[in-house]
C-alpha cells in the first residue's frame, strides 16, 4: 500500500530507482528487484500505467485512487483542530499526507449532523495576555527543506546571518531539533567541525539545501536536557522558599491563577502574603516584575537584591534626557531626522 500512496496519477509518472529511493526514506527495508516485482504484482489488482521507457515509468489511473476511509464527526473535528493548531509542528512529508484527511474532514463537518462539532472550531480560541512583538517569518522554503533533513536525519547547508549583523555565513550544520517560543523559531543544531549545538532563528536563514549526507548528532543530545542548559525552556534546578507581598486586588487573583499546586495565601488588610517553593530563574523575575509596584520580594534576599538592582538601573535610565530634551529648543522639532531607519 505504500508503493500505491506514492505512485501520481496519470499522466505525472515516478520511476523505480525514485519509488526505492522514498521508500528508504520512510524506513522500508527493500531492493529495487523487490520494487519491480512488487510493481508488477499490484497490476492484477490496480490499474497502473507503466510507459516501459528506460528508466521506466509508473502511474496510476486519476479515477482509481484509493478512497479515503469513513471519518465520523469526532474524528472529522480531530482532524480540523490538528490542521488549525499544530500543522507547523509536522514535517512537510506529513503535512502532504494529510492534506486529503483535511479536506475530508471539512466536507464531512458540512454534513448537517455534524453542525455542533463544526460550530465548535468558532467556539474556542487561544490567546496571550502580554505584549508580544509579531512572530518573525521564516522563508516557506527553507522551512520546508530543514523539517525534511530533520525527519531524515541528513546535513544541511545553510545561508544565514547573525542578529544585529548584515554579514552572510555559509556553514553545514547536523539538525538535531527545532523549537518554537512565542514569537521566534529556532534551529538547533552542530555545526560542521564543531562538537556543541547552536540554536539559530530561523528566520535569519535565508537559504538551505539538504546534502543527503547522513547527519551526526553529538552523541547521547537530548533536546529537553539541552533547552533547560541553554535557558530556553525553565530548568529541573531545585525549588527554593520565596515570601512575595502583593496588593490586595492583585493578590487575590492568585487564588485562582496559582504559582504553584502548593503556595500557600495569607490575606491582611493592606496585603496578600504569597508563600510557595518555586525554582528561581529568569522567568519567575520576569513575572515579578510585571506586576511592577503592586509586588515585593520578602524573602530570598538574594532574589530581592535582584529586583532591587535592575528596578534601580531603570530608574537611571528613565531619568537619562531624550534626544529632544538634549537638542536645543530650535532643534527639537528636528530629533526624528537623526534616527535610523531600519527594514
Amino acid at each position: 500500500m505504500a508503493i500505491l500512496e506514492m505512485l501520481p496519477p496519470h499522466p505525472r509518472k515516478i520511476s523505480t530507482t525514485d519509488l526505492l529511493r522514498k521508500l528508504m526514506i520512510e524506513g522500508f527495508n527493500t531492493s529495487l528487484r523487490t520494487v519491480q516485482r512488487d510493481l508488477k504484482d499490484l497490476t492484477d489488482s490496480y490499474p497502473l500505467i507503466c510507459d516501459d521507457e528506460n528508466p521506466a515509468g509508473w502511474s496510476v489511473e486519476p479515477t482509481a485512487r484509493r478512497k479515503l476511509p469513513d471519518m465520523d464527526g469526532d474524528n472529522a473535528l480531530a482532524f480540523a483542530q490538528l490542521e488549525q493548531h499544530l500543522l507547523t509542528a509536522l514535517p512537510p512529508s506529513s503535512r502532504k499526507k494529510l492534506e486529503p484527511y483535511f479536506r475530508h474532514a471539512q466536507q464531512t463537518l458540512t454534513q448537517p449532523h455534524n453542525q455542533s462539532r463544526a460550530a465548535w472550531q468558532s467556539k474556542i480560541r487561544f490567546v496571550r495576555k502580554t505584549v508580544l512583538c509579531l512572530p518573525a517569518q521564516a522563508k516557506p522554503l527553507v522551512m520546508e527543506t530543514l523539517y525534511q533533513a530533520l525527519y531524515n536525519d541528513t546535513v544541511v547547508e545553510i545561508g544565514y546571518h547573525k542578529a544585529n549583523e548584515f554579514h552572510r555565513y555559509d556553514r553545514r550544520i547536523h539538525p538535531c531539533g527545532v523549537v518554537f517560543s512565542e514569537t521566534e523559531a529556532f534551529l538547533i543544531g552542530r555545526f560542521e567541525h564543531q562538537q556543541e549545538c547552536q540554536a539559530i532563528r530561523l528566520h535569519h536563514i535565508e537559504s538551505a539545501r539538504d546534502t543527503l549526507i547522513p547527519a551526526q548528532p553529538p552523541h547521547g543530545f537530548d533536546l529537553d536536557a539541552w533547552l533547560a542548559a541553554h535557558q530556553l525552556q525553565p530548568s529541573p534546578t531545585p525549588s527554593e522558599a520565596i515570601i512575595l507581598h502583593f496588593e490586595p486586588k492583585i493578590g487575590i487573583a492568585l487564588l485562582d491563577t496559582k504559582l504553584t499546586e502548593e503556595q500557600r495565601l495569607e490575606c491582611h488588610d493592606d496585603r496578600v502574603e504569597l508563600y510557595a517553593s518555586v525554582a528561581i530563574n529568569e522567568d519567575l523575575i520576569r513575572w515579578i516584575m510585571s506586576f511592577g509596584a503592586a509586588a515585593r520580594v520578602i524573602q530570598p534576599l538574594s532574589l530581592r537584591q535582584t529586583l532591587l538592582e535592575r528596578l534601580q538601573a531603570a530608574v537611571r535610565s528613565y531619568q537619562q534626557p531624550t534626544v529632544a530634551q538634549a537638542l536645543p529648543t530650535s532643534s527639537a522639532t528636528q530629533a526624528p531626522t537623526l534616527r535610523r531607519v531600519i527594514g
